[in-house]
């Protein structure tokens, strides 16, 4: 019995072994601490004075449970020192990411006067590398350092916007669609101006950069066009000499397709297994469903310790999302001043922060393909243009 029983479980997936084996592991793990505790309880002189003057019957229910919670807080004991250190640090530690939003837009704006050739920086080659340091922008080399009166008018701008929640990175330095939008006269246009720029430019009035002209741009776009141009003639070229392997066109089977999952269960299960997986199908869709942002909002919200007004609202998920929003606007702003100290401390120094390096491979195919359609124009491999 015991053979076919190890034979069975040969069938099993690897996850499933592995979780298994750790299931067990952690079980005989308790089973071994728990005794080692009872045992130090039930031979401490002080600890059984102390339950004599309660019911014995609820001390041994509370050894019981108190036993279940020191193995968590020995098992987890990891995750609980980070989430507290989370929860002591999240202010200042959020100040320093909005320090980067700050940073975006310097860099922005210097993407703009570099791409109308009016500025050379260095540590920039071809224009992709905007994006590389946006990824690593708290240690940019020629980013000016931030002011007090840099960090005063983003506290404004938090302080003044009830509704700012998230600053998309991904387009922190898409000039493309960033100048298309400022220019585009189409109101229908979908809007992905950050708001803090559109706060930065009506201060600053530096908008207008937007209108100066993509030169530099313009010129590798002519180059990369050449390059591509070259490698779809070269790529046909091996396609018409290269025998083609058949495609297999049978369609993929998903099991997170449902169709595809109802169809096997209904045509290969019995009725009672066909019922069971519809219910848990159901309830995973259902959950699914569910909105898990505004769930995380009131957790992060229950989380505080001090009391968070909530306007009146027509929808009260808006009006918690406006609550939290201005708390933590409100939180933020009072930490910047204390972020920008330990910034400024750091440049002082000389200090790098971890963060990531230039070594995407996305620059290296504009940096080829630049280099290439300069020498299919003729004209000498490199960045003199």
């Amino acid at each position: 019995m015991e053979e076919n029983g190890n034979n069975e479980e040969e069938h099993l997936d690897k996850f499933t072994k592995e979780r298994l084996e750790k299931n067990i592991n952690d079980l005989l793990k308790e089973k071994e601490l728990k005794i080692k505790w009872r045992k130090e309880i039930n031979e401490s002189s002080s600890i059984q004075a102390f339950f004599s003057g309660y019911h014995p019957s609820s001390v041994e229910s509370f050894i019981t449970s108190y036993l279940g919670i020191k193995y968590y807080a020995f098992k987890l004991e990891d995750y609980f020192n980070r989430k507290a250190e989370e929860r002591r640090d999240r202010w200042i530690n959020k100040a320093h990411e909005h320090l980067e939003i700050i940073l975006q837009k310097k860099l922005f704006d210097l993407q703009c006067l570099w791409r109308a050739e009016q500025i050379t920086l260095e540590g920039v080659e071809i224009s992709y590398d905007f994006e590389e340091w946006s990824e690593n922008i708290i240690n940019c080399p020629f980013l000016e350092t931030l002011t007090k009166e840099d960090i005063e008018l983003y506290q404004s701008y938090l302080y003044q916007n009830d509704d700012y929640f998230g600053f998309d990175k991904y387009v922190a330095q898409d000039y493309d669609q960033l100048k298309e939008e400022y220019t585009s006269s189409n109101d229908n246009q979908e809007c992905i101006m950050p708001e803090w720029y559109e706060f930065h430019n009506s201060r600053t009035g530096n908008g207008s950069l937007l209108l100066l002209p993509d030169t530099r741009g313009e010129k590798e776009d002519f180059y990369m066009d050449l390059w591509r141009k070259k490698n779809a003639d070269d790529h046909k070229a091996t396609i018409a000499t290269t025998p083609q392997t058949p495609i297999d066109t049978r369609p993929h089977l998903s099991s997170y397709e449902e169709k595809d999952l109802l169809f096997f269960v209904e045509t290969f299960e019995d009725r009672e297994t066909q019922q069971k997986i519809r219910n848990y199908n159901d309830d995973s869709k259902r959950n699914k469903n569910q909105d898990i942002e505004y769930d995380r909002l009131v957790f992060k919200m229950m989380e505080e310790d001090e009391y968070i007004p909530i306007e009146a609202h027509y929808d009260f998920k808006e009006a918690l999302k406006n609550a939290y929003t201005k708390f933590k606007n409100k939180k933020i702003a009072e930490h910047l001043s204390l972020a920008h100290e330990q910034y400024l401390f750091n440049k002082s120094m000389g200090f790098l922060v971890d963060g990531k390096g230039k070594s995407n491979g996305v620059r290296q195919i504009y940096y080829d393909g630049i280099l290439s359609g300069r020498e299919l124009n003729g004209e000498p491999r490199d960045f003199n243009f």
